[in-house]
């Protein structure tokens, strides 16, 4: 989005720098030591016990869910973080034209193919 706005390219190569190392730090360090801390320190810090009248409402398979969807979501956050890598070593590599040719917008030609290759009508 920087870069529509005709600010420097140093101001868009070190937002992207920070946003990696940023995405680096919470989703794959912290969020791991969330994970490693909800299995290992909750059945020690918090009784298993489905009593509602008493407020506690954590039973062994809810326990159980909740580290698996939160697996889950980290194979997620580890799909994201190679795709990002993977533009990122294209940008590197080739530049901004191949991106800019992948989606069609590079200057002075204009591109009719939509989705999955199929001409668009004016």
């Amino acid at each position: 989005m920087m870069r529509y706005l005709n600010i420097s390219q140093l101001a868009c190569d070190l937002t992207f720098a920070w946003f990696l190392v940023s995405w680096l730090i919470t989703r794959h360090v912290l969020f791991l030591f969330a994970i490693v801390s909800t299995y290992t320190d909750c059945p020690r810090l918090i009784p298993f016990e489905w009593t509602p009248e008493r407020g506690r409402y954590l039973s062994k398979v809810a326990w159980i869910v909740f580290c698996t969807l939160l697996s889950a979501l980290q194979v997620v956050l580890n799909l994201d973080h190679s795709m990002i890598m993977l533009i990122m070593l294209i940008v590197g590599v080739a530049g901004d034209l191949v991106l800019d040719d992948l989606s069609g917008g590079v200057a002075g030609r204009h591109n009719r193919q939509g989705c999955f290759g199929r001409s668009q009508r004016r």
